[in-house]
């Protein structure tokens, strides 16, 4: 239109937000968009609420982040969103308001690991992975306050009365570097994620280079001059110099 150019387009910059990478990225993003008033929201449960928020949020960040070990986290690449864990949120507060006292354990695994989350999984074995990995996050052990996620009590569950401050604290204290015992993994695939990484970077490299071509090992730069200078010709216009800037004769 003419209030806005084509040219503002072409001129810009696209930019996009990337998600987090990283467990503890993952855990900071997400929490940072609660508050106290939207931990105590579930009437009379709020230590259930909790408890099970940060186990869902902790499955969230496992399951996103699996993908960085390729082959070994699941054997197709899911892009799971951040809608899937929204829709989560909502139906545990739900629930455990409905089914009051009581903790619906087996409905909310249904709902998140065969719907939300399993709706996107294709794969029978990645199936199968992913609600194993929830069994251990949707549990009644997770309600404990010396619940660990971790062999090494690296990544662990907080006490029922922790507030929206500590969580931040204890998720800004989390390693930079995300353990492999927390996805269930050996130390080696470590390995391959570096490796990925590394190839991932490498490749990114070798499209930036210059091609060279097979006689005299001119550049991409140089054949397209080249062809220039030989098939193209325009009324009035010639090449002059040695700088290969077209000019016009008069």
């Amino acid at each position: 239109t003419p209030k806005f150019p084509v040219s503002i387009l072409q001129n810009g910059s696209k930019m996009t937000v990337e998600p987090p990478r990283g467990v503890k990225a993952n855990l900071l993003r997400n929490f940072q968009q609660y508050n106290d008033e939207f931990l105590s929201s579930c009437t009379g449960r709020d230590a259930e609420f909790k408890g099970l928020l940060f186990s869902l949020m902790m499955f969230n960040a496992v399951t996103c982040e699996r993908r960085k070990f390729g082959s070994l986290g699941f054997n197709i690449a899911y892009d799971f969103t951040a809608g899937d864990y929204a829709i989560c949120v909502s139906q545990l507060n739900m629930f455990l308001l409905e089914y009051a006292p009581q903790v619906p354990l087996k409905v909310l695994h249904y709902t998140a690991g065969d719907i939300n989350y399993g709706g996107r999984v294709t794969d029978d074995w990645d199936r199968r992975c992913i609600n194993t990995i929830l069994h251990g996050f949707y549990n009644r052990e997770v309600l404990s306050e010396d619940h660990l996620f971790s062999e090494s009590g690296t990544y662990h569950q907080l006490p029922h009365d922790a507030l929206y401050k500590d969580y931040v604290r204890y998720i800004k204290s989390l390693p930079l570097n995300d353990s492999p015992e927390l996805f269930g993994l050996h130390e080696n695939a470590n390995m391959t994620y570096a490796q990925n990484e590394t190839f991932a970077i490498l490749d990114k490299f070798l499209l930036m280079q210059a091609k060279t071509g097979s006689a005299g090992g001119r550049s991409q730069e140089e054949v397209m001059d080249d062809t220039a200078r030989q098939g193209v010709t325009f009324p009035g216009c010639s090449w002059r110099g040695h700088d290969g800037v077209m000019r016009i004769t008069p």
